[in-house]
């Protein structure tokens, strides 16, 4: 049997693109590998490869995510934006992008894209946490309590989201509540010193000196430098 040279020319360009969009998602888990274990240079690298091979939405949001970690913000948003224009639909790169966008200030951008992940994802409590600190660092402290209600129920158990609720809480001279939120935070985790230099700050503002020097001091003893100098000038004869 025969076989025309343009059917045999389009058996061997199909064969070369499977083997080569295989080579890149073999580099691609090496990259996250790579990434899992904290070697981020080597997970670019491998990530680097895979893109230009075949660049995939998975590849590049794991790249942003490796630059991310480096610190490299501004590289990391290169490449979250690339996953979003390859996938629109996964909430992935959006959450990360706004990580990227909180971790430069750019705090309505951050918000606007943790939209677009919650939209796509109703049930991550993580986005609405870093919503939250988004809309603390806007001063728009009745909003971000909000979103820390949102995260708690859906994720009761993480420490840092009572931290944050009861330490918007206190700008919101809603001493009460935050005393509530910030001991949930110590009694998830009571090797946090932020929460008892809060919990100091709390009582100090309420009106308990003996009882905020009190806090200040265990957060001292934690090595906290905001707490031993609360101590040093708020505590001297408590």
């Amino acid at each position: 049997m025969r076989i025309s040279k343009n059917i045999l020319w389009i058996l061997v360009v199909s064969s070369m693109l499977i083997s080569c969009e295989y080579q890149a998602k073999r580099y691609t888990e090496k990259g996250i590998k790579s990434l899992e274990n904290g070697d981020y240079d080597k997970a670019i690298e491998f990530l680097d490869k895979s893109i230009d091979m075949s660049g995939t939405a998975e590849a590049y949001n794991a790249r942003g995510i490796a630059y991310y970690e480096k610190g490299d913000y501004i590289n990391s948003l290169g490449s979250f934006n690339s996953a979003v224009d390859l996938d629109p639909k996964d909430y992935k790169a959006y959450y990360n992008r706004g990580n990227a966008y909180l971790q430069l200030e750019y705090y309505n951008k951050a918000i606007n894209d943790y939209e677009h992940a919650i939209i796509r994802n109703t049930t991550n409590a993580d986005i609405y946490l870093n919503k939250g600190n988004c809309h603390f660092f806007l001063k728009q402290f009745d909003i971000a309590v909000t979103e820390f209600d949102k995260a708690i129920g859906l994720d009761a158990r993480n420490y840092l989201t009572y931290f944050n609720k009861g330490k918007t809480q206190i700008f919101l001279e809603d001493y009460v509540g935050a005393e509530v939120s910030l001991q949930q935070s110590v009694d998830l985790n009571d090797k946090y010193a932020a929460s008892f230099y809060w919990l100091g700050v709390c009582n100090i503002e309420n009106d308990n000196k003996e009882e905020g020097c009190l806090f200040f001091k265990q957060a001292a003893q934690m090595d906290n430098p905001d707490a031993s100098k609360a101590v040093a000038e708020l505590c001297p004869d408590v």
